[in-house]
């Protein structure tokens, strides 16, 4: 499958013609004329894929060293500051990826793994260069666990985050719009190994689980304040906070009978 990136013009962009199994995962705008869009390509060897927009085409940018790799999300504070979140693969197992763009190039810093044979990173969350939020999950081949890791400019540190379920719980994506309000979502399994949504939110020391009225798994958030957020998610999954509690919201459907998955979500402000 082709990377596609609906509302631009492609014909330009090298991944439809050059590559193999591409696919774009995740998407960052600090402007018009500037975007970032992350995802992989190659079916069996992965390698990351990195695009960049300047306001008048897409073009694939500067490569990163990692080989087996592929990136979920992206956050960009401006052309010279984002960073890109996923997973590689050393053949052992399956390590934390994070790749930092500088305006230039693409780097690889050192980041920190759990015990767990599986560590992987699936949304982030930049407000500066020396503030940034990654999320994902780590598993052990059979219990899944919530992953934080935190930025402050020089180094990359695994932060506590609680676990509703002792055998299923992750993070799919967070929103952060200042250093003591973050908001992350995912599942978590209850005692059934039913999925159910998973909101945590951080207030500068630690995260909290947060009651949420959505038994489906969330795979987005976006946050424009502390009294309000937006979280979708699969099965039709809309959960909105007002600055006091989590409300689900009816989603509108093709036709009866449908259902609709959410993968993300954007907001400016909390009417748009």
């Amino acid at each position: 499958m082709d990377a596609f990136i609906p509302g631009f013009p492609t014909a330009a962009g090298p991944t439809l013609h050059q590559y193999t199994d591409s696919s774009l995962h995740g998407v960052s705008c600090s402007g018009p004329r500037f975007c970032m869009a992350v995802g992989s390509y190659g079916s069996t060897d992965g390698r990351s894929l990195t695009e960049v927009w300047d306001g008048k085409r897409w073009s694939e940018s500067a490569r990163s060293s990692v080989v087996t790799a592929s990136l979920d999300a992206v956050s960009c504070t401006g052309s010279h500051f984002c960073v890109a979140v996923g997973n590689s693969n050393d053949g052992t197992g399956q390590p934390t990826l994070i790749e930092m763009w500088d305006g230039m190039s693409w780097s690889v810093p050192q980041t920190p793994n759990t015990s767990d044979l599986s560590n992987q990173l699936h949304g982030v969350s930049c407000l500066s260069k020396t503030s940034c939020v990654a999320v994902g999950t780590s598993s052990d081949g059979t219990n899944q666990r919530t992953l934080v890791e935190t930025w402050d400019g020089t180094t990359w540190a695994i932060t506590p985050s609680p676990n509703p379920s002792a055998t299923a719980s992750s993070f799919s994506g967070v929103s952060c719009t200042r250093p003591t309000f973050c908001v992350a979502v995912g599942s978590s399994d209850d005692a059934a190994s039913v999925g159910h949504g998973l909101i945590e939110r951080w207030n500068g020391s630690t995260w909290a689980v947060v009651p949420s009225p959505i038994s489906a798994s969330l795979t987005g958030v976006s946050c424009v304040g502390r009294s309000f957020c937006m979280a979708t998610g699969l099965d039709s999954a809309i959960d909105g906070w007002d600055g006091t509690a989590w409300t689900a919201s009816p989603a509108p459907l093709p036709s009866a009978g449908f259902t609709a998955n959410f993968l993300g979500v954007s907001c400016t402000s909390a009417t748009d």
